[in-house]
């Protein structure tokens, strides 16, 4: 598999470039922003092959899932991260990048009360599972959400609020690609209060 930072030759099941040390596998959208576009199509085309050849490894299909949500293939993301919460399901960003797929770049109010429900839960999970890290746009996530979804259809919102959740992620830092990616991904309303 080339290389999409360097262009060099790596054997298929690498997991780091022998010659730039960079990873072949991407983990987040933030990390598509660093690969070279002259290369990006032959890069996803060796993904592809290496996730048919191996439909348990969850670092090539998450990869591929990523591709898809970078370029709004919402649809065929769906099933990549479904692949990957299957093959490891301890992985709280495929949980994450499914609810943003599962939103598909609607707006939040308009979801049914069963995609709001298994969103909430899916976001909940890669919260739970992320507990040393604590990914702050998975948060950010789930309080537009709870604000957009619940507050504003009238429902009841569940525990934590949207206000507790934008409170505990005050002065943390959202990787600028995926803040981006996350606005652009979702449609709410009030948008300037989900700025970071």
């Amino acid at each position: 598999m080339k290389c999409p930072n360097c262009g060099a030759q790596n054997k298929l099941d690498a997991e780091l470039c022998e010659y730039c040390d960079q990873p072949l596998f991407k983990n987040s959208l933030a990390s598509y922003a660093q690969v070279d576009p002259d290369r990006l199509k032959e890069y996803l085309n060796a993904i592809e092959v290496l996730a048919d050849q191996d439909p348990h490894n969850a670092k090539a299909i998450l990869t591929l899932g990523l591709s898809y949500l970078e370029t709004g293939a919402y649809a065929l993301a769906q099933p990549q991260f479904e692949q990957v919460i299957k093959t490891a399901p301890r992985d709280p960003q495929a949980y994450y990048y499914y609810a943003l797929a599962k939103i598909g770049g609607r707006r939040l109010r308009t979801l049914s009360f069963s995609e709001a429900r298994q969103i909430k839960e899916y976001l909940n999970t890669a919260i739970q599972f992320d507990r040393e890290a604590e990914v702050p746009q998975y948060r950010l996530l789930l309080a537009m959400l709870k604000r957009d979804y619940y507050e504003t259809n009238g429902m009841k919102v569940p525990p934590p609020s949207a206000e507790e959740l934008l409170q505990d992620i005050s002065g943390e830092t959202i990787d600028g690609v995926e803040h981006e990616h996350l606005i652009k991904s979702v449609k709410v309303s009030g948008l300037e209060e989900y700025k970071f």
